[in-house]
C-alpha cells in the first residue's frame, strides 16, 4: 500500500484552544483569506459547546476529545484519492493507520473541509448543530458504559424502530421535507 497518500507527512497542524476546546488547526487555515471561515467555525464551536451540558463537556475534555480542522483533506491512492468534505468521529486508530492518517486523531472529531463546512454543513444543521452531532458520537463512545454495546440504549433504539418513531421525520436538503431518519441507518 505504498501508493497511499501519507497525510502524516503532508498535513501539519497547530494546537490551539478555541472557546476552551482543544483544536488542531491545519496550518493552511491560518492564511489571511481564511479569517472569515475560521471565525465562523469558532462561532459555531462556541454555540455548540454552550448547548452541551457542562458535565458532558467536562467528560469529553477529560477524555482528550479534540477537534481536528482541515482546510481540505484527501486520502487513499495517490492516483485517485478520496476527497473528504464533512465531519466524523474517529472511535479508534485502526482505520486511521491503515489509511496513513495521524493516529492521534483517535477518539477525536475531524472536520475535513473548513470552507465546505461554512458553505454547506453548518447551514443544514443550524449554528453548531453538526458539531453537537459529532461530539455526541464522541460522548456515546467515550463516556457511556459499554459504548455502542450499551444494552439500555440498544433496547431503546430497537423499541423506537419497532414503533416507527423515525420512519418519517422533518429533514433538510433534497431528501426533505420528510424522510426516514438518518438514525435508522446509523445503528
Amino acid at each position: 500500500m505504498s501508493n497511499l497518500l501519507d497525510t502524516t507527512q503532508t498535513k501539519h497542524y497547530q494546537l490551539q484552544t478555541l472557546c476552551g476546546w482543544p483544536v488542531h488547526m491545519d496550518t493552511t487555515c491560518q492564511k489571511s483569506d481564511n479569517k472569515d471561515i475560521v471565525q465562523a467555525f469558532k462561532k459555531d464551536l462556541g454555540h455548540a459547546l454552550n448547548h452541551i451540558p457542562p458535565l458532558a463537556r467536562k467528560k469529553l475534555l477529560d477524555c482528550h476529545c479534540a477537534i481536528w480542522v482541515n482546510q481540505s483533506f484527501r486520502y487513499g491512492p495517490r492516483e485517485s484519492p478520496e476527497v473528504c468534505r464533512h465531519l466524523c468521529f474517529h472511535p479508534d486508530d485502526e482505520w486511521l493507520v491503515e489509511n496513513k492518517m495521524h493516529p492521534l486523531k483517535k477518539e477525536c472529531v475531524e472536520l475535513y473541509d473548513l470552507g465546505y463546512y461554512c458553505q454547506s454543513d453548518r447551514h443544514f444543521w443550524g449554528t453548531g448543530g453538526v458539531l453537537i452531532h459529532e461530539l455526541s458520537h464522541a460522548y456515546h463512545h467515550l463516556c457511556i458504559p459499554n459504548a455502542y454495546g450499551n444494552q439500555e440504549i440498544l433496547d431503546c433504539y430497537r423499541q423506537a424502530m419497532a414503533e416507527g418513531l423515525y420512519d418519517e421525520v422533518a429533514v433538510h436538503g433534497p431528501a426533505g421535507p420528510t424522510a426516514k431518519a438518518y438514525a435508522c441507518k446509523n445503528a
